[in-house]
């Protein structure tokens, strides 16, 4: 049977060490509940192991929003808005496993809204974020430079890098099987917020699809 967690690759990275090592642990983690559910182990094992998974997550996503807060990321209380979520879905998860096929159903939504999406997208923006950011104050740097170089009339001067930022589009879906890409704000007040917009053409909800980054 494919394995729904994937390894850990260098890809995933948010530029940060410690959240990076702890992502590494909760890919692990993830994998260890996996190997778990197809081996068919005892029900309370099976519990015990998702609970390590669930404890080391709250402890993550602590460190995690304290680290957001350091560097000003604008997404903040969205993204806690999604731990929350999270820790809520898993939570009722644990509480109410009855058999191994009954976490297994489970399992792949959790798993794939979570580590997949949460992680893979959500997480790794914050490291493009910061990425952003940070090349934005060297442009304007190199910026102010050229304009001290062309106030004393030098011949040559550089030219200022134009940094192309890491933007993602967010493709969704409908009924109509139209295709319509929402910005990451509009994907938060959706996914955060509730908020529902409708396909003009057969004036249904839109659904969510998967997320790209631009050409």
């Amino acid at each position: 049977m494919d394995k729904l967690i994937p390894t850990w690759n260098e890809k995933y990275s948010i530029h940060d060490t410690m959240i990076d090592i702890q992502h590494q642990k909760l890919f692990e983690l993830a994998g260890k509940v996996e190997s778990a559910v197809y081996k068919f182990v005892k029900r309370e094992e099976l519990k015990e192991i998702l609970t390590e998974l669930f404890n080391y997550m709250k402890e993550h996503f602590n460190n995690e929003e304290q680290y957001m807060q350091e560097i000003h990321y604008p997404y903040l209380n969205e993204h806690k808005i999604m731990h929350k979520n999270i820790i809520h879905d898993m939570s009722y998860l644990i509480q109410n496993i009855k058999t191994t096929n009954d976490l297994k159903e489970k399992l792949y939504t959790i798993m794939s809204e979570w580590l997949l999406e949460h992680i893979l997208h959500h997480d790794v923006m914050i490291g493009n974020w910061l990425s952003d950011q940070i090349l934005s104050k060297q442009e304007e740097e190199l910026e102010k430079i050229n304009e001290e170089i062309l106030y004393e009339n030098t011949p040559t001067t550089p030219t200022a890098k134009q940094v192309k930022h890491k933007e993602y589009e967010f493709i969704y879906s409908c009924p109509c099987r139209t295709n319509h890409i929402l910005s990451y704000t509009e994907h938060l007040d959706i996914l955060c917020h509730k908020k529902q917009l409708r396909c003009k053409k057969c004036q249904k909800n839109l659904f969510y699809v998967k997320s790209e980054l631009k050409d």
